[in-house]
């Protein structure tokens, strides 16, 4: 469920825990070299293909989600960038992607679930 439209055209994922969105990242990188991703109204979801068409992964994760009402944003990453980061987060803190539509870049914060302490961010560039 889109909890709220944002202003400023931006859309927000938050992950509870790493490891899920880790295993699903870790499962991707092994068929592609990117990882594309889909927002829908509460979860995210991506699909990779092997080269050799011999296999296929296909992905939902729930999530929240705050998005313009309306839209759906996707974004697409290096695998291996994005699975090395997520690996460095620690298994108490929650993970939040944000960007914006369209944008250029992903921005990756992981914090303390229960006080918000400790926080790490990243960015990562997206990729036509």
């Amino acid at each position: 469920m889109v909890k709220r439209a944002r202003e400023d055209e931006g859309w927000s994922l938050r992950f509870p825990g790493a490891a899920p969105l880790t295993s699903v990242v870790h499962a991707v990188s092994n068929l592609s070299p990117r990882v594309y991703v889909h927002v829908g109204a509460a979860c995210i979801r991506t699909q990779a293909v092997a080269s050799s068409k011999s296999c296929m992964v296909t992905t939902e994760l729930g999530c929240e989600v705050e998005a313009p009402e309306g839209s759906e944003p996707s974004f697409c990453v290096d695998a291996v960038s994005l699975l090395r980061t997520l690996r460095s987060v620690g298994s108490v803190q929650s993970v939040r992607l944000s960007g914006e539509l369209g944008g250029e870049r992903v921005d990756i914060v992981a914090a303390d679930e229960l006080t918000g302490a400790c926080e790490m961010r990243w960015s990562l560039p997206t990729l036509v």
